[in-house]
């Protein structure tokens, strides 16, 4: 092979070097891209649905509603964290028909039942350890309190809704025990578990009890910023390597 031969090769190579250093890094740098304006895009409209709080309803909230969780469910899909994907959308289902007409209250209730169940597959499948010490069953013990303190309470206003809004309650405290036992680095899963809990329960007791001046802010406000703070707080993990002590488990999925 000729000289000539030798450095026209030699360039080829270079070229293509260079073409996989500047274009196949784009997938990654969008895939970023993507995640940051999904989350601002998400804000945002939260902020939008906010500002919205106490006027009567229009399309607009209902879409600025679902866009504010939806978009959270967007950012876990590309990364694919399939359980914590389904629990977002399938919240933002149940904050669509919640939002349309107090006549899908149950089906609402059923997309947020839903939703619970897979958040609390997730977090069992990340749990720290399979024998907890007793003191470690402390955040679960009081949390099964509240719920059937809460329960007990709600009883007499709930007539034929008793049944539903009792599987749902069982539902909401099992997600966040749950989440109390999620061995994750930081503790933003079970902050965000627990103000979903503090959003809930104002819900319940305005719509089941007594109306609390200016609460429907505050549930809107407690509820988006405990799910940004499960999502993110999964989103950070990385997969977990297998043991012989247990299976292997994956942070997201």
């Amino acid at each position: 092979m000729s000289s000539g031969s030798v450095d026209g090769v030699l360039l080829a190579r270079r070229q293509e070097q260079q073409f996989h250093a500047t274009y196949l890094s784009l997938p990654g740098y969008m895939r970023l891209n993507v995640r940051v304006l999904a989350l601002g895009m998400s804000v945002a409209a939260s902020l939008a649905y906010l500002l919205r709080s106490g006027s009567p309803v229009l399309p607009a909230d209902v879409i600025l509603k679902g866009l504010s969780v939806t978009l959270l469910g967007v950012v876990a899909l590309r990364a694919s964290r399939a359980f914590l994907a389904a629990a977002l959308l399938l919240s933002s289902v149940g904050d669509v028909l919640l939002e349309l007409d107090r006549s899908y209250f149950l089906l609402g209730l059923a997309a947020f039942l839903t939703s619970h169940l897979l958040y609390t597959t997730l977090f069992v499948r990340h749990r720290a350890e399979l024998s907890p010490a007793s003191r470690q069953l402390v955040w679960p013990a009081l949390l099964a309190c509240y719920g059937v303190g809460f329960g007990i309470w709600l009883t007499p206003s709930l007539g034929e809704l008793r049944v539903p809004v009792f599987c749902y309650i069982a539902a909401l405290v099992a997600m966040v025990a749950t989440s109390s036992r999620a061995n994750y680095r930081s503790r933003w899963v079970f902050l965000g578990a627990l103000l979903f809990l503090a959003s809930d329960s104002l819900l319940g007791t305005g719509r089941f009890k007594l109306q609390i001046p200016g609460s429907g802010s505050l549930i809107w406000i407690t509820y988006y910023l405990g799910q940004c703070a499960i999502a993110l707080g999964v989103l950070a993990e990385t997969p977990v390597t297998p043991s012989r002590d247990g299976p292997a488990l994956q942070a997201g999925r």
